[in-house]
């Protein structure tokens, strides 16, 4: 029989959520033997180029498939993988964006029912440099069908479930998935009110994440610790209106005394207006098999 081995994937540079314990996923995989596909490597220069397709099949039982694309100084290159597999199939992409250089890749899964496919991708940028990441799951239909099913799954808690797999997969506690009231409650929370009338003009998001880490939801410092009853509930977003000493947001802290830095650092960022403004697309691109829509 033939020796598997593990593999650790999605390994967070800085762990966190040791309790739910998500920091890394752990998948047996055989090596002994899995048939290598080859390796692809590719040296792009300018930016008129044609996208580089890549069909990539799976052959056996277990296969691997690596792609190394260097996109040059000044240079633009959209790379299309389509993934095709009937059993276990491992494709580990690493890209390298030089200066002022743009890398736009596509993945496109399209595997049978039962498989499984492991994709990795890593990536480097200089000064300027730009990773862009598409992933699709193709062969579902068009968007119509494709949306009345996203909306099914998510009716009838089969997307749900399928979070939880993923979550158990990972080693994690899905118990506190299913029951909201076992995560830590905070002993303090404070309203941050509108105020005056009018639109959300702006909302700075790296304020509010800023804000959030002086309650004691992030980290300052790798080494420091996190308060997992701490956070934000966003009450209003951008382009609401809102009248004078509406609720935009509740603070969760365990210490008081962090809520005035906090309320300092998101008060920086939020803009009130008489006009409202223009809200940006949720969705500026869809990927098809002939390259990126941009709308």
């Amino acid at each position: 029989m033939a020796e598997k081995k593990q593999m650790i994937l999605n390994r967070l540079p800085a762990p966190t959520w040791n309790w739910l314990r998500v920091n890394r996923t752990v998948l047996d995989w055989e090596n002994e033997n899995e048939i290598d596909l080859g390796a692809v490597v590719r040296s792009v220069q300018g930016k008129e180029n044609e996208p580089l397709r890549l069909e990539i099949r799976g052959e056996g039982e277990y296969s691997r498939k690596d792609v190394d694309v260097t996109a040059e100084p000044d240079s633009a290159v959209t790379i299309i993988e389509t993934f095709g597999a009937e059993q276990n199939l491992l494709v580990r992409t690493h890209l390298t964006a030089r200066r002022n250089a743009t890398i736009r890749l596509v993945q496109i899964q399209n595997t049978q029912e039962g498989s499984r496919l492991v994709s990795t991708v890593e990536g480097e940028c200089e000064e300027g440099g730009r990773i862009e990441l598409y992933q699709v799951l193709a062969g579902k239909g068009d968007m119509p069908p494709c949306r009345k099913l996203a909306e099914s799954v998510i009716a009838d808690g089969s997307a749900f479930e399928k979070c939880c797999q993923m979550f158990a997969a990972q080693g994690g506690d899905i118990s506190v998935l299913k029951d909201a009231s076992k995560f830590q409650k905070a002993k303090y929370s404070c309203e941050l009110t509108a105020p005056a009338d009018g639109y959300i003009y702006k909302n700075d998001v790296e304020k509010i994440g800023n804000a959030s880490v002086l309650l004691g939801a992030g980290r300052i410092k790798k080494e420091d610790s996190i308060d997992f009853a701490a956070g934000i509930t966003m009450h209003k977003k951008l382009g609401d209106f809102v009248k004078a000493g509406d609720s935009i947001c509740t603070f969760y802290a365990d210490d008081e005394s962090l809520f005035a830095a906090a309320e300092e650092m998101y008060r920086g960022g939020l803009i009130i207006r008489a006009e409202k403004p223009t809200v940006p697309p949720l969705i500026y691109a869809r990927v098809t098999a002939d390259g990126v829509e941009r709308f």
